[in-house]
């Protein structure tokens, strides 16, 4: 072997040898790059498993614990467990997806991420989509059973089931120091208001409610198509029929649900000027006298300072809509011979009174009216449907929140003003009602559902809504509007309205 050829030799083999060890190394990253692979997927894959959407480009690991105990599983839907609070680092904000089950993450870095996720023990129901009900302190839920008696409700068991038409109930105690159990019986006389649970949902659009003018009336009356819907879904704003749109008694408030007085609102004041503010003599319940009597704008003030602490107010005519609508659906019956909208006692009652609703028409310059004349208002300071001088000495109207306005609208019989969702232009189409005797002070239209009496207020004379009635079938009350002064009468009452 002459030197030359050793020397190639040697350099083949060197070349061997580094190559070789390129190789290993790159065997050996390929298994370490692996290996951390492994590692990383292992958090990513515990998100997944706990149905973590969307993290495959991040690091998010997950901390569980169920009832103050960790836990290495997410619990199943419909186990009895609820997600009681969400602790993100870094800023992240996670929301649980109840219908999904799963966790949603907004806000998310770019580097490692821990979501902390406590689970409590609670009775949901699946189909509400985690719109279930809301409670705080002074709040008590309970179970209403047939012979009426009311008994405090244990969280964890079944204490609604809106599949079967049987509502969330709730009272507020006459006196509050009064520790009750779960299970035992609260005396009604220590009830001072009942409330029944609306669930936030959306609603598929089956009228677009656009009626000018009376024609002929048909049957249209369908079950309404609801889906319930948490407050951090993205709102449907459907205008069509056919479409869907999240209810506006919720967004308004942007709550997940709302508490509606469960009969017309009475007073302890027993006899004397009903025309007075004063909330601590408010009460919901069947055992007083009805509040009657009273100005819109002193039945507003009586509500909104009812409860604070609840956002209480004066029941608006999107938010009767809302109850309207849900006992059209699946989930109520207001087609029974009940007065309630559920066909149970667990309901929404429809009583042989009107009750004024914060709905209220606009003037031409879009301001909310105050009332018909000087003598006839609502005792809120704005225009008048007459023309005259404004009302300034009054109450001021509340925040736009609190109302519902409506454009300009001089016809009782042109229903374009309608807001969808309040149960009003939707009913339609509307023709004459052959049964309302001249001179009569109800309306002279009815709807194409139930029969309901209608008359859409006016910019000129009548512009606030009342809704329910007499004499009536229990959904031809709540499918019955009318518009009157927003002064007070011995037939008009209010409902009160709970969102927090």
């Amino acid at each position: 072997m002459n030197l030359k050829t050793f020397h190639e030799q040697k350099r083949t083999q060197k070349s061997i040898l580094i190559f070789s060890i390129i190789i290993l190394f790159l065997f050996l990253g390929i298994i370490f790059f692996r290996s951390f692979a492994l590692y990383e997927q292992k958090y990513e894959y515990d998100a997944i498993r706990g149905k973590v959407p969307t993290l495959s480009d991040y690091n998010v690991t997950l901390s569980v614990l169920v009832d103050g105990v960790t836990s290495e599983t997410i619990p199943a839907k419909g186990s009895g467990k609820t997600v009681e609070k969400i602790t993100c680092d870094d800023g992240i904000y996670g929301i649980w997806d109840y219908e999904k089950w799963n966790l949603s993450v907004q806000n998310i870095v770019n580097r490692k991420t821990k979501c902390q996720i406590e689970f409590k023990s609670k009775y949901l129901e699946d189909i509400l989509n985690g719109t279930d009900p809301v409670l705080k302190d002074g709040l008590i839920p309970v179970v209403l059973e047939d012979n009426g008696s009311v008994r405090k409700a244990n969280l964890e068991s079944e204490w609604y089931r809106y599949e079967d038409k049987r509502w969330a109930n709730a009272v507020i105690l006459e006196d509050e120091s009064i520790d009750y159990q779960d299970g035992e019986v609260i005396p009604t006389e220590n009830i001072e208001s009942y409330f029944v649970w609306i669930p936030r949902y959306r609603y598929q659009i089956f009228d677009n409610g656009l009626y000018y003018g009376i024609s002929t009336k048909e049957n249209k009356a369908v079950d309404i198509q609801i889906e319930f819907e948490r407050k951090e879904k993205l709102v449907s704003t459907g205008t069509k029929k056919g479409e869907w749109l999240t209810h506006p008694a919720f967004t308004a408030f942007d709550v997940n649900g709302i508490w509606v007085g469960k009969y017309t609102t009475r007073n302890k004041i027993g006899s004397g000027d009903f025309n007075i503010i004063a909330p601590d003599q408010l009460e919901i319940t069947l055992s007083r006298n009805i509040w009657h009597s009273i100005d819109v704008s002193k039945a507003f003030q009586n509500s909104y300072d009812y409860k604070r602490e609840y956002d209480s107010h004066m029941m608006k005519n999107t938010e009767w809509g809302a109850v309207a609508y849900l006992s059209h659906s699946k989930y109520g019956n207001v087609l029974s011979d009940f007065t309630s909208t559920t066909g149970n006692i667990s309901g929404f009652y429809l009583e042989n009174f009107r009750s004024y609703v914060m709905g209220v028409m606009a003037d031409k310059n879009g301001r909310p009216l105050s009332g018909t004349n000087a003598n006839n208002n609502s005792g809120f300071n704005g225009p008048l449907g007459s023309g005259q001088a404004d009302i300034t000495d009054k109450i001021s109207f509340p925040e736009s929140k609190y109302y519902d306005l409506y454009s300009y609208n001089g016809e009782t019989s042109n229903f374009t003003a309608r807001i969808l969702g309040d149960a009003t232009g939707e009913m339609g189409p509307f023709a004459i009602n052959e049964l309302v005797s001249e001179g009569s002070a109800i309306g002279i239209y009815v709807n194409s559902w139930h029969d309901g009496i209608v008359q859409f207020p006016n910019s000129t004379k009548i512009v606030w809504f009342e809704r329910g009635g007499s004499s009536l079938s229990t959904a031809s009350k709540m499918f019955s509007f009318d518009g009157s002064f927003g002064c007070g009468f011995s037939g008009h009452s209010f409902r009160v309205v709970l969102a927090f």
